[in-house]
């Protein structure tokens, strides 16, 4: 991806996680908390992943200019399952 993807609940992170996990991408991957500092700004699109959301994409000129990060700690990893 050539950006990050974001959620506004652990539920529909983990729901977006899961469906790429299956369908799209069977590589290791995990879902991120991440704490802005009250006066940071993010640009983001509005979307919705799938009938999941709301959801909300940052490309990667959005995200260089991301100050003011609090925490990020990892919620869910996903591995890719095992077949046979």
């Amino acid at each position: 991806m050539e950006g990050k993807h974001l959620w506004g609940s652990l539920e529909h992170a983990d729901a977006f996680g899961r469906l790429v996990q299956r369908r799209l991408d069977p590589a290791p991957l995990c879902v991120l908390e991440v704490q802005f500092e009250p006066a940071a700004h993010v640009c983001c699109y509005n979307q919705r992943q799938d009938g999941i959301g709301p959801a909300y994409f940052a490309d990667e000129d959005a995200l260089k200019l991301v100050a003011g990060i609090r925490e990020v700690k990892a919620l869910q990893r996903y591995e890719p399952e095992q077949n046979g």
